[in-house]
Order: C-alpha cells, then sequence, then structure tokens
C-alpha cells in the first residue's frame, strides 16, 4: 500500500511539472525571432574624445581569419638498391629508407582586432533587452571601457532591434548593443596573430 501511495505521488509531481512547464513554454521558452546578435559580434567601445565638437567612441572587435602557412614535414620513403656480398660475390636487393622534407601547405584560425573611430552622434545603442538610448546615455555608459554587441554595421542606416525576453535569460538585459556605419570609418589593425604557428618538425637521419 506504501509503495502503490508513492507511486501515485511521484506520477502527480510529474504531471504537475509537466502542466506548468507547458504553461510556461509560449512566454518563457519560445523565443519570437532568430537572434539578432552572435558571441562573434562582440567588441570594446569607450569614448575616446570628450571635446564637445568632436567627441568619438573608440571601438575595437576582434575578428577570426583563417590564414595559410607552410611547414617542413618529414616523409619516409622506401627506396630499393643493389648490394654485393663481399664473400661470396652475389648480388641482391635490399630495401632501405630515406627521410625527405616537403613542403606541406596547412591552415591555422588567427584573431586581428581592429579599431574604429565613430562620432557619437553616428551611435545608436540599445539595451540588450530592447531599450533605444540617446547620446547622453551612450557618452555615460562608455565613459569606461565596456563590452558591448557590434549589430549589423554593414547597413547604411539603423536596423531595427526589438529585444526577445526568451535571450534576456540568457544574458543580461543591460548589455549593450551599437550600430553605426562601418563604410563611414576606417579600420586599422591594432594586433599582429594572436595564434604562432606550430614549430617545423625535425627530419630524423638516413636509415641505413
Amino acid at each position: 500500500m506504501h509503495h502503490c501511495t508513492s507511486l501515485a505521488t511521484l506520477l502527480m509531481l510529474v504531471a504537475t511539472s509537466n502542466l506548468i512547464i507547458a504553461q510556461e513554454a509560449p512566454t518563457t521558452w519560445e523565443p519570437k525571432s532568430a537572434p539578432y546578435v552572435d558571441l562573434k559580434d562582440l567588441g570594446i567601445a569607450k569614448i575616446i574624445s570628450k571635446d564637445a565638437d568632436s567627441k568619438l567612441l573608440g571601438i575595437i572587435v576582434p575578428q577570426m581569419l583563417e590564414q595559410s602557412y607552410e611547414i617542413d614535414s618529414p616523409v619516409t620513403e622506401t627506396r630499393t638498391r643493389s648490394v654485393t656480398d663481399d664473400k661470396t660475390g652475389e648480388t641482391r636487393d635490399e630495401d632501405y629508407s630515406v627521410v625527405l622534407t616537403i613542403k606541406e601547405l596547412r591552415t591555422r584560425n588567427v584573431f586581428r582586432s581592429s579599431k574604429r573611430e565613430v562620432p557619437l552622434e553616428n551611435i545608436v545603442a540599445w539595451s540588450f533587452a530592447g531599450k533605444k538610448m540617446n547620446e547622453k546615455e551612450i557618452e555615460a555608459i562608455f565613459a569606461t571601457a565596456r563590452p558591448c554587441f557590434i549589430y549589423m554595421p554593414f547597413l547604411k542606416s539603423p536596423p531595427e532591434y526589438v529585444g526577445d525576453p526568451f535571450y534576456n535569460q540568457i544574458l543580461r538585459p543591460d548589455a549593450i548593443v551599437i550600430w553605426y556605419d562601418e563604410s563611414k570609418t576606417a579600420a586599422v589593425t591594432v594586433s599582429k596573430d594572436s595564434v604562432k604557428p606550430p614549430p617545423t618538425p625535425v627530419p630524423s637521419k638516413l636509415n641505413k
């Protein structure tokens, strides 16, 4: 009897949990749209000029690039040679190995940071939750260096950004999203490759 009561209680809890999840799904667990930003769009920005006539937002964006490079790679090759026996004078074929060095093309991912300086009046910013900010709010937020998402800078005019409660559960709603027209600012590389190619293998000696 005790086991039957425990089973009934467990089934009731499962049913109740499923009901709660089902009720929450339309508002909590279903996004209204695809995510507007990606982690690869993350950058860092700060006001770098507070001159009343030319307030600039300095933006540094890391980019992952694929780069090709060559390495010297050892390759073992089997060859055949004729060997004469000093005692009998007989000749026979003998296999031996030789290590050759060839050029091998490989690819690697490298990170390079580029910097842009954008007039503050050309920046559009929102909180991650979707609240649009005015210029004074932008200036206050970026008075110190702060991470932000760079949103569709390839567009020539400001896009629409709408925060989605689904994604607000993952990132802080006060995270910042910014847009600027990248065609109006020149990118300057501020870092070299952050990943170096592996050391060149050292070929082994000839195996006789």
